[in-house]
C-alpha cells in the first residue's frame, strides 16, 4: 500500500533545485487574489531589475517550484504525506508563455513580472495553511543552450497570500524587508533534490522505520491474540466514539479515588489512633489489634 508514495517520493527527488543568486533584484512584490478583466486566477507581480536587456530568442522555458521544507510539511500536515509527495513530483512546473506567464516580461532591464496560477479550488486550499508561514517560490529559466539559472526568488507570506484571496481585486503589497533578506532567514530550509540513487537510499530507510513500527505493531496484536478477551474489548472501543474510552477511563479514576478515600478513612479511624497510643504506652500494641486493623486494610 505504501509503493505508490515511495515512488512519488523518489520521482520528487529526481531534479536538483536550481541554485545561485537570482538575476532579477527584487524591488516589489504584490498580491491579488483575482482582476476587474474577469481573469479570477491568483495573480503574482513581481518588480525586478537585471543587469542587462536580453533578447527574446535567448529565453527557452520559464519554471516555477516551492522550494521551502516548511511549505511541504505544512502541505503534509493539512492535506496528508501523499498530497506533499504528489506535488513535490510535479515541480518544477513550466510556465506556458501567454498562459501563465509572458515571457517577454522578462526582457527589460526594469522587468515587472505578473504570474498567475490556479483558480478556485487552488484559492480554498490556500486558506488552509497556518498564516505565519512563510515559503519561497523560485522562478527557474533553462536556455536554450541547457543552461539552468535562478530568475527570482519571491517570499510569499501565507497571511498576505490568504487576504489577497479573501479580498479579490485588492492588491496585497509583500513587506519590502523580506526581499531584502536571504531566503533562508525569511523561508527557512530550502529543498535541494537529492538526485535518484540518493533518493532511493533515503526512501530505503523511510520503509525500514516503517516496517520496524510495523513489527512492533505484529507483536502487540499477537499479544492481544494471546488474551481474546483483552482484543474483543480493543476491537469493541476501537469501534466506539472516542468519548466512550473516556467515560470508561474517567469511571475507572473514580472507583480508585474511592478505593482511596476509603483506606484513608482506615488509616485516620483504626491505624493512626492505635500506632499513637502504642507510641505513648508499649503495652497497648497487641498483636491482635494490629492484626484486626490489617484485616480491615
Amino acid at each position: 500500500l505504501r509503493m505508490p508514495k515511495v515512488l512519488l517520493d523518489i520521482y520528487s527527488q529526481r531534479a536538483r533545485r536550481t541554485t545561485g543568486d537570482p538575476r532579477f533584484t527584487l524591488q516589489g512584490v504584490s498580491l491579488r487574489g483575482g482582476s476587474h478583466d474577469g481573469d479570477q486566477r491568483l495573480a503574482v507581480q513581481a518588480e525586478g531589475r537585471q543587469l542587462e536587456a536580453r533578447d527574446l530568442k535567448d529565453i527557452g522555458t520559464i519554471r516555477i517550484n516551492v522550494v521551502s521544507k516548511s511549505f511541504w510539511e505544512e502541505i503534509s500536515r493539512v492535506f496528508g504525506a501523499s498530497v506533499a509527495s504528489l506535488g513535490k513530483a510535479l515541480l518544477p512546473f513550466t510556465l506556458k508563455d501567454g498562459k501563465h506567464v509572458k515571457y517577454s516580461d522578462f526582457l527589460p532591464q526594469e522587468a515587472r513580472m505578473d504570474l498567475r496560477l490556479g483558480g478556485r479550488e487552488l484559492k480554498s486550499k490556500l486558506l488552509q495553511l497556518e498564516g505565519s508561514l512563510t515559503f519561497c517560490v523560485q522562478l527557474e529559466h533553462r536556455s536554450p543552450s541547457g543552461s539552468a539559472e535562478v530568475l527570482a526568488r519571491l517570499p510569499i507570506p501565507a497571511r498576505l497570500l490568504q487576504q489577497a484571496v479573501n479580498q479579490p481585486g485588492e492588491t496585497v503589497p509583500v513587506p519590502q524587508e523580506l526581499l531584502t533578506a536571504s531566503p533562508e532567514s525569511v523561508c527557512g530550509d530550502l529543498l535541494s533534490g537529492a538526485g535518484i540513487r540518493n533518493a532511493m537510499w533515503l526512501s530505503a530507510l523511510s520503509e525500514f522505520w516503517q516496517l520496524v513500527l510495523d513489527l512492533m505493531h505484529l507483536l502487540l496484536f499477537l499479544f492481544l491474540a494471546v488474551a481474546p478477551w483483552r482484543l474483543l474489548q480493543c476491537v469493541y472501543f476501537a469501534c466506539r466514539p472516542s468519548q466512550v474510552w473516556r467515560g470508561t477511563l474517567a469511571r475507572q479514576l473514580s472507583s480508585l479515588l474511592l478505593v482511596k478515600e476509603a483506606m484513608l478513612k482506615i488509616y485516620r479511624r483504626e491505624l493512626e489512633p492505635l500506632l499513637n497510643a502504642a507510641a505513648k504506652d508499649p503495652p497497648c500494641r497487641t498483636s491482635e489489634q494490629l492484626r484486626e486493623v490489617a484485616a480491615e486494610l
